[in-house]
């Protein structure tokens, strides 16, 4: 599916595989009884089919692609976070900047097994769905996380092991916590309160690193969750539900 998440595991082989998947390489890492790779599907005019390819082991396949049934929301916030006064748009690119810097590395994996829910209950605005704030179709833009809803000072819990690489206070997405778990995968929470870590931490799966707040372009307060896998954000929901496996002990770290 468009903006998905794809997993690719190669067992029984002792080398490190080569292989490719949209044109690019797959950058292969360790775990028990074989490796693992991760890229994202396109979730913007995605290929209607995409082959993954194995070349050292002569394996390909052939993926169809569905398009992502995105709905629209109309979304009514503070006037000022609607459409942001003029003065405040290169701080803004700066900011977006600044988180998309921050979920990228080329650190070996850092996290051990499954991810997890960040915390918060049901879903209450998916990934991908087009946004317009109080009626200006000026501002309509993909929302690129999903939202858990969660009463103000809920805990926001590091979906798994890795180490912050952003702690900042940002005009739109308000308090930001940015963690690198290694293997091309970051995590991203937004619109927290009470940060509860620093630039360089090392966190682990569970961690408590925030709470739900309310500062920023929210109608309320909730837990956003954005993941980047290699070189996009992908949708969380089916990042979560990959069958992700520990890294192997002599994975270098």
């Amino acid at each position: 599916m468009a903006g998905a998440p794809v997993l690719v595991t190669v067992r029984g082989a002792k080398n490190r595989p080569s292989g490719s998947a949209l044109g690019k390489e797959l950058e292969f890492y360790p775990v028990r009884g074989g490796w693992q790779a991760l890229f994202a599907v396109p979730l913007d005019d995605p290929p209607p089919k995409l082959d993954v390819v194995i070349r050292d082991l002569e394996l390909k396949d052939t993926l169809e692609v569905q398009p992502r049934d995105s709905k629209d929301e109309e979304v009514e916030v503070d006037p000022a976070f609607a459409v942001p006064p003029n003065e405040k748009a290169q701080q803004i690119s700066d900011e977006n900047r600044a988180v998309i810097e921050a979920v990228q590395s080329d650190e070996p994996p850092k996290f051990r097994g499954r991810f997890v829910k960040p915390g918060g209950g049901k879903v209450t605005s998916r990934f991908g769905e087009w946004r317009t704030f109080n009626g200006h179709p000026e501002t309509k833009s993909r929302h690129l996380g999903l939202d858990y809803g969660a009463p103000k000072g809920a805990a926001v819990k590091a979906i798994n092991a890795g180490n912050v690489t952003l702690v900042s206070d940002t005009y739109l997405m308000g308090q930001v916590v940015v963690i690198d778990h290694g293997g091309g995968i970051g995590s991203a929470y937004f619109h927290l309160d009470n940060i509860r870590v620093k630039l360089g931490d090392e966190v682990k799966r569970g961690q408590r690193i925030g709470a739900a707040g309310t500062g920023g372009r929210t109608t309320g307060p909730h837990i956003h969750l954005s993941v980047w896998v290699r070189e996009a954000f992908v949708d969380p929901a089916g990042f979560l539900g990959l069958p992700l496996l520990p890294a192997r002990a002599d994975n270098p770290r």
